[in-house]
């Protein structure tokens, strides 16, 4: 198959990514290794930052059906000591707790819907430069490839994109656990080794996301029992890399989104909102060298567009990547927070709106 744009990875970033290329009249094969739906490790919160991208996609009324929990509780805690508590407010439209899994069968639907031709469950054998991807069913020609395969981006490798492999010594475990054990709102916990997260999902469950700084005796289990005092055995899905430094977005005709062009600190809660920026960006960057016919400046002006997007992010996300890399300095800093609400107040909505 001959298309404009070939996007590897059907996450967010990538459905995003080839909808928008697909409504502005360019052809786009969309691939990825899983059948959708599928589940997803990820924090399931979105910040009402989000809102904005959702109207200028014209996906609003889809994203306002999905499955939801409505986030209007923001908890802070350290060790076993009392939480910390800030309402949220709701300017317009706030903050959600939505199932990856739903979401992101619901933006492939959407992309399939725009004319983008999806194949699922597929294989990469072979990669060629930017122009050529081989698959264990067809193989595709183009005038531009997308990384959008994650923190482990086959794409970003065979471009030779793929950024130094600085020893990441954090694990990051996601589970589901029964929603009644789970403070009604988003819960941080920071314990010395680490940091644990959980929001709930619906009426009948929470997802729950435990980081622990390696090497270490704690298990993710042994984490929710001290602090959730849930004791039962749950089913946990681990990733890694955690973090990394950024590498390189682009080189020729072959750019990376999401993740396998930047990875955000899961703390901050912004991780699947830069995902879909980052997709939206690259679809605008490709269609104005496709119209345009300056596909020989692609790379150079979506690495200055990339740049300055990430240069954008909210002071207080920066300072939450340094508290989740520094557990014990943010154990101190909730208990100095205890004794200044409104400064934790702050804080949280600055990473809000």
């Amino acid at each position: 198959m001959v298309v404009d744009v070939i996007i590897v990875g059907a996450g967010p970033a990538g459905s995003i990514c080839a909808r928008h290329l697909a409504q502005h009249g360019h052809s786009v094969a969309l691939l990825d290794k899983a059948q959708f739906p599928r589940q997803k490790i990820c924090g399931d919160c979105l910040t009402p930052r989000s809102w904005n991208l959702w109207q200028e996609e014209e996906l609003l009324h889809g994203f306002e059906q999905l499955p939801h929990y409505v986030i209007q509780n923001f908890f802070l805690s350290s060790g076993t000591d009392s939480m910390l508590s800030v309402k949220l407010s709701s300017k317009n439209k706030g903050h959600r707790a939505v199932s990856r899994t739903d979401m992101d069968d619901w933006l492939l639907k959407e992309a399939a819907a725009s004319g983008v031709h999806i194949r699922q469950g597929v294989r990469i054998n072979e990669i060629s430069g930017t122009h050529t991807v081989v698959t264990n069913e067809e193989t595709f020609e183009s005038r531009v490839l997308v990384g959008a395969d994650g923190r482990n981006s086959t794409i970003a490798r065979n471009l030779g994109l793929s950024p130094n492999k600085a020893l990441c010594r954090r694990v990051a475990w996601q589970t589901r656990a029964p929603v009644a054990t789970i403070a009604q709102g988003v819960h941080m916990k920071f314990f010395s080794q680490g940091y644990l997260g959980c929001v709930p999902l619906n009426e009948k469950e929470a997802n729950v996301c435990v980081v622990i700084n390696q090497p270490s005796s704690l298990t993710p289990q042994g984490v929710v029992a001290r602090y959730l005092d849930i004791h039962s055995p749950l089913i946990w899905k681990s990733v890694s890399p955690l973090s990394r430094k950024p590498g390189k977005v682009a080189i020729n005709q072959g750019l990376l989104i999401g993740d396998a062009a930047r990875i955000i600190e899961p703390f901050t809660g912004e991780g699947t909102y830069m995902a879909m920026r980052s997709g939206q960006l690259a679809a605008q960057c490709i269609s104005q060298a496709l119209k345009n016919n300056t596909l020989n400046q692609l790379a150079n002006n979506y690495t200055r567009a990339h740049h300055k997007l990430y240069q954008k992010m909210p002071f207080h996300n920066r300072l939450s990547r340094w508290l989740a890399l520094n557990p014990k300095v943010a154990q101190f800093i909730v208990s100095f927070l205890k004794h200044n609400p409104s400064l934790l107040k702050k804080l949280v909505e600055s990473n809000l709106y």
